[in-house]
């Protein structure tokens, strides 16, 4: 089963590889409700998005970016409870594979636990659902932001 034929997996293959870089990300929620809310939000503020309903299909994409197959993202939003695999465990998977993106988590029950494993694999932020869709579009513009501030003092320090 091809990323774009893949049930659990909605996207416009074709936008998200034309996307500028800073625009691309790669998002997760079990909830279609929420995650249609969160997808058309981030596009009418011009990221292009990929999204799967759930764990399994977020590992499909990370596998077809690993591949070279898409472009790196420049964020990811997951939910953290999601069948298959948690927004944490992949989390944890991300950064034992060595990617450095920013990572948004929103969970719809926050608990220092939580927060504190996030933060243990470098998350850019942990949102707690209800989030609204000018938050959400804030917290990932800050995050990549962030991130190319980040490279760009890390570049000029070599």
């Amino acid at each position: 089963m091809t990323l774009s034929t893949s049930p659990n997996i909605a996207c416009d293959v074709a936008a998200y590889q034309a996307a500028p870089s800073g625009r691309r990300l790669l998002l997760a929620e079990d909830d279609d409700e929420l995650r249609d809310l969160f997808g058309r939000a981030l596009r009418r503020a011009d990221y292009a998005v990929l999204a799967a309903s759930g764990g399994s299909g977020m590992l499909r994409m990370f596998s077809t970016v690993s591949r070279g197959e898409l472009p790196i993202p420049d964020a990811i939003v997951m939910d953290v409870r999601m069948p298959e695999h948690s927004g944490l465990a992949l989390l944890r998977a991300l950064r034992l594979a060595e990617w450095r993106l920013p990572v948004l988590l929103v969970t719809g029950h926050p608990n220092e636990q939580i927060v504190e494993r996030a933060n243990a694999y470098g998350v850019a932020t942990v949102l707690a659902k209800p989030v609204s869709a000018a938050s959400l579009c804030s917290a990932v513009r800050e995050a990549i932001a962030g991130a190319r501030l980040l490279a760009s003092l890390s570049s000029a320090l070599r």
